[in-house]
């Protein structure tokens, strides 16, 4: 008896327990109303609870929730204070009404009591992301407003990563979050540099407290930056960045899909050589206090412990405007300007010191004297030099070129690379030499005489052993770059599409022509076109270097698409181009009324080697139309 009783109670509790799950257990996301009519949705995974901003697309007028990957259903209760009058798409609801959501459906929510009048009315839009990880972070002050006054401010924070699959990955305080980069700091969607209290690994990476969220805001495919470290591994460049792609929420504020990259610093996980500035500090406690001196061709700081000039050093070579904003740093006889970014405290010894350092090696360079091989690790400049070239980045030579020399050692290590926004195919206007495959950074050294371009590349480039060297690389690379241009890139593209869709809508209103986005519209063109370049660039660097290897294909769909050509708002002219094709013989302009055929897109000017991948058309734009 007392059996069957103790049965029939489990059965009961087990029966309530199901009514409760069913009831309010499916889900424990809501969106909440306020008081003052402020919607927010609170989202609450195995007990890490979120709350999720709406944004206010200017362009189309609707408000958008963009959720993580790890929200495993479409179900969201809508929860009021009591008082209020809630409709959905015109229907009366009760609170905590069940609402199974669909992505990218318009939901006419209107909000009315006896105090708010005339109300509020949404239009809301629901899109969630997939396969990526999602990176919370909430700064101290809950605002970002004072971090984008100034890319040098900085407070902390705290961080929660979770996994698209919805488990922990990793939550801690940040000892600061801060701005980073130069051209992309200028941007609407912002770089940032993030430091851990520890060093941490995340998402699979090697451990390091320093951290980088780059927007991958004008690589339109989202994976130029990606694709270049992935070949500067597989070179075995030494300390190369890997990334990984996120979605990022500031402060519960969604801002678009990012790349989280290991830090360019010295440190364990990261570029492992002594830490100079750390010793620095150690010697000098009043460091960031200390006295600072400028001379015509190096600066730095009145150190009063800084006799230790062996090393290590982490140096990058930059620009001028870059390099005045900078504590340390010097200039070669050639005019080129290298900032010291480790130690970035260094005294007037280790300044002089490296600087020394780095005109003998320009000297040995230039007379090709053939003692520059004891200065220099022959197989790092050669595979920083292939990275370069295959992917013709605009920044070789000039700015985000980073060398390294460790204590103990008289060579100078070259990388690791950084910055491929602007490469694989990418180049506007006057820039389109930049995506001329058959192009090189040889070309460019010389195009851009006076502009502060490093020419140790192209004096390199004449040595027979660092041009077998480079050669020798390039062939070995060949396969992995089959298997990339057959399905990794198809891969990544699929990876992170959903995320992409959700990054353009919160961003697409501060796209301009300026933010050289890419060639086309749409994220799959771009992609396909980071394929073509790709191909087209690599059968012609196994031309050039004489290199016996399989064509590479870049053979389209086999659709025809319609490219139309207005000219004063008459179409004058339809052609039928087949997918993946470029056009030659455009219709003739009178070139002193007109400058050429322009998308309107971005009001790029069409180019030779541009193939076509949907239907379009050219307008032609009037020369008192150029800016």
């Amino acid at each position: 008896m007392r059996k069957k009783l103790l049965c029939l109670c489990t059965l009961i509790i087990l029966s309530l327990f199901g009514i409760f799950v069913l009831l309010y257990g499916e889900t424990k996301n809501e969106l909440c109303i306020s008081m003052q009519n402020n919607i927010i949705i609170t989202i609450d995974t195995n007990g890490s609870k979120r709350d999720i901003y709406p944004y206010l697309n200017p362009i189309d007028g609707l408000t958008y929730f963009f959720l993580p990957a790890y929200v495993d259903d479409n179900t969201i209760y809508i929860k009021s204070p009591l008082g209020k009058t809630v409709t959905l798409n015109g229907e009366p609801l009760k609170n905590r009404y069940k609402l199974e959501w669909q992505n990218n459906e318009i939901y006419n929510l209107s909000i009315t009591d006896s105090i708010s009048s005339p109300g509020s009315e949404y239009q809301i839009v629901f899109m969630k992301s997939a396969n990526l990880p999602t990176i919370f972070i909430e700064t101290q002050s809950g605002s970002m407003e004072y971090l984008h006054e100034n890319k040098e401010n900085r407070e902390p924070g705290q961080i929660c990563i979770m996994e698209e699959n919805g488990e922990l990955s990793y939550s801690g305080n940040l000892e600061s979050i801060s701005g980073r980069g130069n051209s992309t700091w200028g941007y609407d969607k912002k770089p940032y540099h993030i430091k851990l209290k520890k060093e941490k690994a995340l998402l699979g990476m090697d451990q390091g407290k320093n951290w980088y969220l780059l927007p991958v805001y004008i690589e339109k495919n989202r994976m130029n930056t990606k694709v270049a470290l992935n070949i500067a591994s597989k070179l075995g460049l030494s300390f190369t960045s890997e990334c990984t792609w996120i979605d990022l929420y500031l402060n519960g504020e969604y801002s678009g899909n990012y790349l989280l990259c290991e830090s360019i610093t010295v440190d364990e996980g990261r570029i492992a050589i002594h830490n100079l500035e750390k010793e620095n500090k150690a010697k000098n406690p009043n460091i960031d206090e200390s006295g600072v001196f400028t001379t015509d061709l190096y600066k730095g700081c009145e150190l009063a412990h800084g006799d230790n000039i062996n090393g290590g050093y982490l140096i990058e070579k930059d620009v001028p405007a870059n390099y005045d904003n900078e504590i340390s740093g010097f200039q070669t006889t050639s005019d080129a300007y290298f900032v010291l970014k480790s130690p970035e405290h260094a005294s007037r010894e280790q300044v002089e010191y490296i600087m020394d350092y780095f005109q003998t090696i320009e000297n040995m360079i230039a007379n090709n004297t053939p003692d520059y091989a004891n200065y220099i690790d022959l197989d790092s400049f050669a595979a920083r030099f292939l990275i370069e070239e295959i992917s013709l980045n605009w920044d070789a030579d000039t700015t985000s070129m980073f060398f390294y020399k460790n204590k103990d050692s008289n060579l100078l290590y070259a990388g690791p690379v950084w910055d491929f926004d602007s490469s694989m195919g990418w180049g506007k206007e006057d820039y389109h030499n930049w995506s001329n495959y058959e192009y090189s950074i040889i070309d460019a050294y010389k195009d851009r005489k006076g502009v502060n371009s490093l020419n140790w590349h192209t004096m390199l480039y004449e040595n027979e052993e660092f041009y077998n060297k480079v050669t020798a690389d390039f062939q070995e690379l060949l396969p992995y770059m089959e298997t990339l241009l057959e399905t990794t890139i198809d891969e990544y593209a699929d990876t992170v599409r959903v995320s992409t869709l959700m990054d353009e809508i919160r961003w697409q209103y501060t796209y301009s022509t300026s933010t050289n986005r890419g060639h086309y519209a749409d994220f799959d063109s771009s992609v396909r076109y980071l394929k073509y370049y790709l191909a087209k660039r690599l059968n012609y660097l196994c031309q050039k270097w004489q290199i016996p290897y399989k064509e590479f294909a870049t053979a389209g769909n086999g659709e025809l698409h319609e490219v139309s050509f207005v000219c004063d708002n008459t179409c004058i002219e339809t052609r039928l181009v087949l997918d993946g094709e470029t056009m030659a013989n455009l219709p003739p302009l009178d070139e002193t009324k007109y400058i050429g055929w322009y998308f309107p897109y971005n009001e790029e000017k069409y180019f030779s080697q541009m193939p076509i991948f949907t239907d379009c058309t050219l307008y032609a734009k009037k020369a008192e139309e150029t800016p």
